[in-house]
């Protein structure tokens, strides 16, 4: 991933998700729960990237996302509808903190 903040836009740039979290609880109300490891999956992944944008650090500011929801969760499914990897999209009303000094 590769945050860029400029113009008083924020850009992230990571790998392209062909699904959202909510697609996924769609398909998974028509016939099964989500299994407690994707939930588990889904849920350290958008802590992880919630502490990526957070962290200030000497090449990129802290970034608030804003609108955290199943609709701005992006996840790659594998065949069998289990979730293989997450990420945070959807940053147009997400914000840099200015630095603390």
């Amino acid at each position: 991933e590769r945050v860029d903040v400029a113009g008083g836009r924020v850009r992230v740039f990571y790998e392209y998700l062909p699904h959202t979290l909510r697609d996924a609880l769609h398909k998974s109300a028509r016939g099964k729960a989500l299994a407690k490891a994707d939930v588990l999956r889904v849920a350290h992944g958008v802590a992880a990237a919630l502490r990526f944008l957070h962290e200030a650090t000497p090449t990129k500011p802290a970034v608030v996302h804003g609108d955290v929801c199943t609709a701005n969760v992006h996840v790659a499914l594998d065949d069998g509808g289990s979730v293989t990897r997450v990420a945070l999209g959807d940053f147009d009303v997400a914000r840099v903190v200015p630095p603390r000094g």
